[in-house]
């Protein structure tokens, strides 16, 4: 017996999502990009015919101002189903619990009152400024939409302060063992995002999904991804360096077939 091969979705920018779509199950794509190109759109409408396509509200992206634009919770209702995406990520405020719940409470509010909700599945993503607080904030809106997915952010290590490789697997079991109806997605690469991966290599752990947009990152701004220490990068606008494309294909192969064999191990 085998336990279930986790899904990796590369999220990619205006100029490589094409490609990087194509190694995995999963697909994660932004709604603000939705929003500005309709290639982009039309791309990830027809993926959802063929993979497990989970809508992103760029939160994180407008928090850190990657990304302009804020996509309203009812546009971003609309859009999940005229994409036909299998999954919808709650908006929510990084670094901002109070106001991310509020976010959270309310789109889910008014997905309730959608006509076939129940066939939309919905991630949320919890916030706090200790474990104690997410867990609180996790339970809530548990409580509130029933079977879902939580989505662990990268940046509850920062806030909390705990940069430990097993950490955010160590939360997801956590809430597994309370909620056995949700499944676990890991949001963005870490600061020690290759010492996770190892993680997975090394333990069984229950985690459905993960993805990471550091692969386009680093290739844009000339930065080594062999390290396990993962800097902020920003970067101002969506270009693609065509030159870098073999590079992040290279590279996103690497971690894809990491994450895949990692889960193959028999129980």
């Amino acid at each position: 017996m085998r336990i279930k091969r986790i899904n990796y979705c590369h999220v990619g920018s205006l100029g490589s999502y094409k490609d990087l779509a194509q190694l995995g199950d999963s697909s994660l794509f932004l709604a603000p990009l939705v929003d500005f190109d309709i290639q982009y759109a039309e791309f990830f409408k027809n993926q959802a015919r063929s993979q497990f396509t989970i809508l992103d509200p760029g939160s994180l992206e407008l928090a850190i101002g990657t990304e302009k634009k804020e996509i309203n919770e009812v546009s971003l209702l609309k859009m999940a189903f005229e994409l036909n995406v299998s999954e919808v990520i709650c908006p929510d405020m990084p670094f901002d619990p109070e106001d991310s719940l509020k976010r959270s409470l309310s789109f889910l509010k008014l997905l309730r009152i959608k006509e076939n909700h129940d066939q939309l599945r919905v991630m949320i993503v919890p916030h706090g400024r200790t474990v104690k607080e997410w867990l609180e904030n996790c339970e809530i809106l548990v409580k509130t939409i029933g079977k879902c997915t939580v989505g662990i952010p990268r940046v509850l290590a920062k806030a909390t302060s705990n940069f430990d490789a097993l950490f955010r697997h160590k939360i997801g079991q956590l809430v597994v063992a309370k909620f056995p109806n949700v499944e676990i997605h890991l949001l963005g690469a870490g600061t020690n995002f290759l010492d996770e991966l190892d993680a997975l290599k090394t333990n069984n752990l229950s985690i459905r999904s993960l993805d990471n947009t550091f692969l386009h990152r680093y290739s844009k701004c000339s930065i080594d991804p062999q390290s396990s220490y993962v800097p902020p990068v920003r970067l101002k606008d969506n270009s693609y360096c065509r030159k870098s494309k073999r590079r992040i294909m290279k590279l996103a192969k690497h971690f894809t077939k990491n994450s895949y064999d990692s889960t193959m191990s028999a129980l």
